[in-house]
């Protein structure tokens, strides 16, 4: 018992630190949904059973009436659920992120039903997420960053973090990517 609890300390201690999130830089100012938007490629393991999806999503914000934004998701991934293969399906979607810039949700709504996952940003610049199912069988995946909003490559943005705003700074001093 006391091994195990001194297991489960040691890999929970690093995401409890000054701020309450390891590695990721404190939230722009702005709006939130900022930091997730631009294409993201993903993986999804289901957890005791037979299921995986891999694809990508591109995260944009729309505004509606009353200067109201709102998170959307165009989701492209390809399903295997226990040897059925559901190929290069195309669902809309929904996100949220937290005030802390921290974390947030996703809402797939794929033709074979509604998938919904709480994620959480790991490192910095907010290249990369881990996220778990909310909502059906338990799964779990994780995310990275291919793109910007404006076709920024992921890897050429973390030197140039250090600025306040990633709608700014973030943007404008990273590398464009070659053709």
């Amino acid at each position: 018992m006391t091994r195990r609890l001194l297991v489960l300390c040691a890999s929970v201690l690093p995401f409890f630190t000054v701020g309450g999130h390891a590695g990721v830089l404190p939230c722009p100012t702005g709006n939130p949904l900022d930091v997730l938007t631009g294409q993201w490629t993903f993986r999804i393991e289901g957890i005791n059973f037979s299921a995986g999806a891999a694809g990508q999503f591109l995260a944009t914000i729309v505004t509606g009436n009353g200067n109201t934004t709102r998170g959307l998701l165009n989701v492209v991934e390809t399903m295997n659920v226990g040897g059925a293969i559901s190929r290069l399906q195309s669902a809309p979607g929904q996100f949220q992120v937290n005030s802390a810039c921290s974390g947030g949700s996703l809402l797939f709504n794929t033709p074979n039903g509604p998938s919904s996952f709480d994620f959480f940003f790991v490192g910095a610049c907010w290249q990369k997420i881990y996220f778990v199912s909310t909502l059906g069988l338990p799964a779990v995946g994780v995310g990275e960053r291919l793109f910007l909003s404006d076709g920024i490559t992921a890897s050429s943005t973390v030197p140039a973090c250090s600025s306040p705003t990633i709608g700014t700074g973030l943007l404008n001093n990273a590398v464009r990517p070659t053709q």
